[in-house]
């Protein structure tokens, strides 16, 4: 009798781990992304200069170096915009 109580108690505690290690990789997974946007760049006079596509808005900051509050340096179609300093 006491090696079946062993068992059960070897075959929950696995259950156990197994669950817990799934549902760790479900959480770690399922992690939210930034959204990524198509922007329109713009000079400091306001001419169109080559769009950044598919970038987040961290990495827009990086490549335009803008994240200010005067003139618009790029705009995300449907999402923010990053203005010069």
């Amino acid at each position: 009798m006491k090696k079946s109580y062993k068992s059960i108690i070897l075959a929950i505690a696995l259950m156990v781990s197994i669950t817990g290690a799934f549902a760790t990789s479900y959480t770690n997974s399922s992690k939210t992304q930034d959204p990524k946007y198509n922007w329109s760049r713009f000079d400091g006079n306001g001419n169109p200069l080559p769009p950044l596509i598919n970038k987040t808005f961290a990495e827009a900051v990086a490549i335009t170096g803008c994240n200010g509050s005067y003139h618009i340096c790029a705009s995300a179609f449907g999402g923010p915009t990053l203005r010069y300093s």
